[in-house]
Protein backbone atom coordinates (compact mmCIF):
# COMPACT_ATOMS: atom_id res chain seq x y z
CA UNK A 1 0.00 0.00 0.00
CA UNK A 2 1.15 3.35 -0.82
CA UNK A 3 0.67 6.65 0.91
CA UNK A 4 1.07 10.08 -1.33
CA UNK A 5 0.05 13.08 0.61
CA UNK A 6 -0.77 16.37 -1.24
CA UNK A 7 -1.29 20.02 0.30
CA UNK A 8 -4.70 20.20 -1.87
CA UNK A 9 -7.57 17.46 -2.65
CA UNK A 10 -6.55 15.95 -6.23
CA UNK A 11 -9.29 13.73 -8.47
CA UNK A 12 -8.31 9.60 -8.18
CA UNK A 13 -5.74 8.28 -10.01
CA UNK A 14 -3.70 5.53 -10.38
CA UNK A 15 0.05 4.93 -9.70
CA UNK A 16 1.98 4.00 -12.45
CA UNK A 17 -0.96 2.57 -14.53
CA UNK A 18 -0.98 -0.81 -11.97
CA UNK A 19 -2.66 -0.20 -9.09
CA UNK A 20 -6.09 0.42 -7.85
CA UNK A 21 -7.78 4.06 -7.60
CA UNK A 22 -6.65 6.14 -5.32
CA UNK A 23 -8.55 7.29 -2.13
CA UNK A 24 -8.63 9.50 0.47
CA UNK A 25 -7.41 8.55 3.60
CA UNK A 26 -8.45 11.04 6.42
CA UNK A 27 -6.29 9.92 10.01
CA UNK A 28 -9.00 9.88 13.00
CA UNK A 29 -7.64 11.95 16.35
CA UNK A 30 -8.17 9.84 18.72
CA UNK A 31 -9.67 11.18 21.74
CA UNK A 32 -10.02 9.82 25.15
CA UNK A 33 -9.63 10.78 28.29
CA UNK A 34 -5.98 11.56 29.28
CA UNK A 35 -5.52 10.00 32.66
CA UNK A 36 -2.82 10.13 34.38
CA UNK A 37 -2.81 13.85 32.84
CA UNK A 38 -5.07 16.99 32.24
CA UNK A 39 -7.96 14.57 33.40
CA UNK A 40 -10.25 15.91 30.11
CA UNK A 41 -10.62 14.57 26.70
CA UNK A 42 -7.72 15.31 24.24
CA UNK A 43 -5.09 13.15 22.31
CA UNK A 44 -2.36 12.49 25.05
CA UNK A 45 0.30 12.19 22.56
CA UNK A 46 -0.28 16.19 21.56
CA UNK A 47 -1.36 17.36 25.07
CA UNK A 48 0.77 19.81 26.75
CA UNK A 49 -1.60 21.10 29.75
CA UNK A 50 -0.46 20.38 32.99
CA UNK A 51 -1.07 16.96 34.75
CA UNK A 52 -4.08 17.41 37.56
CA UNK A 53 -5.32 15.22 40.14
CA UNK A 54 -8.08 12.80 39.10
CA UNK A 55 -10.29 13.89 42.60
CA UNK A 56 -10.50 17.02 43.15
CA UNK A 57 -9.37 18.49 39.52
CA UNK A 58 -6.32 20.69 40.80
CA UNK A 59 -3.12 20.81 39.15
CA UNK A 60 -0.35 18.37 40.42
CA UNK A 61 2.06 21.01 41.18
CA UNK A 62 -0.24 23.33 43.25
CA UNK A 63 -1.92 20.01 44.56
CA UNK A 64 -1.84 20.03 48.79
CA UNK A 65 -1.50 16.50 49.92
CA UNK A 66 -2.08 12.93 48.38
CA UNK A 67 -3.11 12.72 44.38
CA UNK A 68 -5.56 10.41 43.11
CA UNK A 69 -8.13 7.82 45.00
CA UNK A 70 -6.23 9.24 48.22
CA UNK A 71 -7.53 13.06 47.37
CA UNK A 72 -9.63 14.11 50.37
CA UNK A 73 -10.77 17.07 48.74
CA UNK A 74 -14.49 17.31 47.76
CA UNK A 75 -14.54 15.92 43.92
CA UNK A 76 -14.58 18.25 41.21
CA UNK A 77 -14.53 16.70 37.43
CA UNK A 78 -11.69 18.78 35.64
CA UNK A 79 -14.16 18.69 32.25
CA UNK A 80 -17.34 19.92 33.30
CA UNK A 81 -16.42 21.26 37.07
CA UNK A 82 -19.10 18.85 38.34
CA UNK A 83 -19.28 17.64 41.84
CA UNK A 84 -17.59 14.46 40.65
CA UNK A 85 -14.56 12.45 39.67
CA UNK A 86 -13.00 13.62 36.62
CA UNK A 87 -13.93 11.46 33.97
CA UNK A 88 -17.08 10.30 35.66
CA UNK A 89 -19.39 8.11 33.10
CA UNK A 90 -21.97 10.80 32.22
CA UNK A 91 -19.62 13.93 32.34
CA UNK A 92 -21.32 16.70 29.92
CA UNK A 93 -17.95 17.97 28.54
CA UNK A 94 -17.25 14.65 26.62
CA UNK A 95 -17.03 14.77 23.06
CA UNK A 96 -19.91 12.78 21.56
CA UNK A 97 -19.90 10.81 18.46
CA UNK A 98 -22.17 12.05 16.01
CA UNK A 99 -22.75 10.34 12.76
CA UNK A 100 -19.44 8.50 13.36
CA UNK A 101 -17.46 11.38 13.45
CA UNK A 102 -16.34 13.02 16.74
CA UNK A 103 -17.66 16.04 17.94
CA UNK A 104 -16.31 18.41 20.87
CA UNK A 105 -18.18 21.55 22.21
CA UNK A 106 -17.98 25.32 21.45
CA UNK A 107 -16.62 27.23 24.44
CA UNK A 108 -19.40 28.68 24.80
CA UNK A 109 -21.15 25.41 25.24
CA UNK A 110 -18.42 24.44 27.74
CA UNK A 111 -18.47 27.43 29.52
CA UNK A 112 -22.01 27.08 29.76
CA UNK A 113 -21.85 23.64 31.23
CA UNK A 114 -18.73 24.42 33.53
CA UNK A 115 -21.28 27.38 35.16
CA UNK A 116 -24.00 24.85 35.66
CA UNK A 117 -22.05 22.29 37.46
CA UNK A 118 -20.22 24.70 39.22
CA UNK A 119 -23.49 25.84 40.94
CA UNK A 120 -24.02 22.27 41.20
CA UNK A 121 -21.26 21.67 42.62
CA UNK A 122 -21.61 24.88 44.97
CA UNK A 123 -25.08 23.89 46.24
CA UNK A 124 -24.13 20.07 47.69
CA UNK A 125 -21.15 21.66 49.02
CA UNK A 126 -23.23 23.94 51.00
CA UNK A 127 -26.14 21.03 51.38
CA UNK A 128 -23.04 18.91 53.29
CA UNK A 129 -22.15 21.63 55.14
CA UNK A 130 -25.57 21.97 56.78
CA UNK A 131 -25.93 18.26 57.38
CA UNK A 132 -22.80 18.62 59.77
CA UNK A 133 -23.84 21.78 61.60
CA UNK A 134 -27.19 19.82 61.97
CA UNK A 135 -25.12 17.03 63.56
CA UNK A 136 -25.36 16.62 67.11
CA UNK A 137 -22.04 17.42 68.41
CA UNK A 138 -19.62 15.41 71.28
CA UNK A 139 -22.46 12.95 71.54
CA UNK A 140 -25.02 15.42 73.07
CA UNK A 141 -28.32 14.78 71.72
CA UNK A 142 -31.37 17.40 71.82
CA UNK A 143 -34.51 15.45 73.36
CA UNK A 144 -37.76 16.92 71.92
CA UNK A 145 -40.85 15.11 73.65
CA UNK A 146 -43.57 14.24 71.05
CA UNK A 147 -47.56 13.78 72.26
CA UNK A 148 -46.43 9.84 71.82
CA UNK A 149 -43.75 9.93 73.70
CA UNK A 150 -45.23 9.20 76.73
CA UNK A 151 -46.90 5.85 75.82
CA UNK A 152 -44.06 4.75 73.64
CA UNK A 153 -42.26 5.05 77.09
CA UNK A 154 -44.97 2.90 78.48
CA UNK A 155 -45.07 0.48 75.67
CA UNK A 156 -40.97 0.23 75.90
CA UNK A 157 -40.77 -0.41 79.68
CA UNK A 158 -40.25 -4.07 80.62
CA UNK A 159 -43.29 -6.20 80.86
CA UNK A 160 -42.74 -6.87 84.31
CA UNK A 161 -43.42 -3.74 84.91
CA UNK A 162 -46.55 -3.23 83.11
CA UNK A 163 -47.79 -5.87 84.64
CA UNK A 164 -47.45 -5.30 88.08
CA UNK A 165 -49.25 -1.77 87.55
CA UNK A 166 -52.04 -3.49 85.77
CA UNK A 167 -52.70 -5.56 88.56
CA UNK A 168 -52.81 -3.14 91.05
CA UNK A 169 -55.52 -1.44 89.35
CA UNK A 170 -58.11 -3.20 87.19
CA UNK A 171 -58.82 -1.12 83.91
CA UNK A 172 -62.45 -1.68 83.98
CA UNK A 173 -64.91 -2.33 86.75
CA UNK A 174 -66.61 -5.58 86.98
Amino acid sequence: MWYISFKEEVRSFTLFGSSGYSKLSEKKKRIELHNPGCQEYCSPLTCRTASRCNNCGVATAKHQGAIGAACTAPPRCAGCHGPFPAGHKHCAAAPKRVDGKITRLTASQLGEIRRQQTATRRACELAAKRRQEQRPKDGVQVVIPTPGARVAAYEAAAPNNRGESSARRPLLAP
